[in-house]
């Protein structure tokens, strides 16, 4: 049960942190994919800035944000969930800095309280009552 509650609790750490960043790095309304050609999308999407300071690492990270829908593209990471986008609920970065691996990928997936091998909890969808947990996994 405790490991549960600091699951969840970091989970909300996250989804929250992710969303001011989101939140105070973009000007406009998120445009949904539907709505768009190919063309336009691309020359749309939703990509913000954020700056973040790890007292452990010299320097300062920069990360770009970005929403996706279930497939996550690569070189970015998922980090966060928005339950109430139906379109493009992942929140995902990427870093700016040279040792960013821009090649990277994941697969992104739902659980119930079993964690399987391999796969890191990184978000919680309090919506959905069978498997709120969102796990993530490297595959490249």
């Amino acid at each position: 049960m405790r490991m549960q509650t600091m699951c969840i609790t970091a989970a909300v750490a996250l989804l929250v942190g992710g969303v001011c960043m989101f939140g105070c790095s973009t000007a406009e309304p998120p445009v949904h994919p539907e709505s768009l050609d190919d063309d336009q999308y691309a020359q749309n999407e939703m990509v913000g800035n954020a700056s973040a300071v790890n007292e452990s690492v010299a320097g300062t990270q920069q990360w770009q944000v970005k929403t996706s829908g279930v497939q996550v593209p690569e070189g970015w990471q998922p980090f966060a969930y928005d339950s109430n986008d139906q379109f493009d609920p992942f929140l995902l970065r990427r870093g700016t800095n040279d040792n960013w691996d821009g090649m990277q990928q994941w697969q992104v997936k739902t659980s119930g309280v079993q964690v399987p091998e391999g796969w890191e909890p990184f978000a919680y969808d309090s919506n959905d009552q069978q498997d709120p947990f969102l796990l993530r996994r490297r595959i490249k």
